[in-house]
C-alpha cells in the first residue's frame, strides 16, 4: 500500500516554521505565555517566561512561586487579581516591578483571561508576560525631565507662558 504524505509533510513543515518564527518574535519583543490548569494546579511558563524570571529551564513554578517573584508590596494584590481570575474569570492587565531569580528588579506586564469549558465552567488561565522594564526606565527618564523642566521654569523671575496652535495656555509659571 502506498499513500501519498506530500501535504502532510508540507504541514509539518510549515507548523515548525511558524513555531520558530514565533519563538523568535517572542525573543525579540521579550514576551511569554503562561498558563495555570485549575483542575490539576499546574502552572506552565514558556521559556521567554522563564527566561524574563532568569530561571532555569527545568523550573516548574507553582502560582505561589509566581507570586513571590513580585515585589512584597504588590504580592497580596497579584494573587488577589489572579484569584478572582480564577474564580470569576475577571480578565487582567497589570504592569507591575518583580525581582528575578537573580535577585534584578524588572517591570513586567502581564496579562491573564479565564478559559471556560463547554458548560461555562472556568477551567484554566492563561495568558502573556512581558519584560517592559526598558520602557518604564524611559517614562521615568522623561518623568525626571519635566519635572525638571517645570522646576527650572518655576524659578525664573519673570512671567514666563507657552501656548498651543489655538491660542490656548499649555503652561503659565507662578509669575504669569
Amino acid at each position: 500500500v502506498a499513500r501519498d504524505i506530500t501535504e502532510q509533510k508540507r504541514s509539518v513543515i510549515q507548523l515548525q516554521l511558524d513555531q520558530s518564527m514565533s519563538r523568535m518574535a517572542g525573543r525579540l519583543a521579550r514576551i511569554g505565555s503562561w498558563r495555570f490548569d485549575i483542575a490539576t494546579e499546574t502552572l506552565i511558563w514558556s521559556e521567554q517566561v522563564r527566561a524574563i524570571h532568569e530561571t532555569p529551564a527545568n523550573f516548574t513554578p507553582t502560582v505561589a512561586d509566581g507570586v513571590n517573584f513580585y515585589i512584597p508590596e504588590v504580592r497580596e494584590d497579584i494573587r488577589a487579581t489572579f484569584l478572582a481570575c480564577v474564580r470569576e474569570g475577571t480578565a487582567f492587565d497589570r504592569e507591575l516591578p518583580i525581582i528575578t531569580a537573580r535577585n534584578r528588579r524588572l517591570w513586567v506586564r502581564v496579562i491573564g483571561e479565564a478559559a471556560r469549558d463547554d458548560r461555562g465552567v472556568i477551567v484554566q488561565v492563561h495568558g502573556a508576560f512581558q519584560d517592559i522594564n526598558d520602557r518604564k526606565r524611559a517614562e521615568e527618564q522623561t518623568r525626571q525631565l519635566a519635572e525638571r523642566l517645570t522646576t527650572t521654569l518655576e524659578s525664573i523671575t519673570d512671567a514666563f507662558l507657552t501656548i498651543d496652535r489655538t491660542w490656548h495656555f499649555t503652561f503659565l509659571n507662578r509669575e504669569a
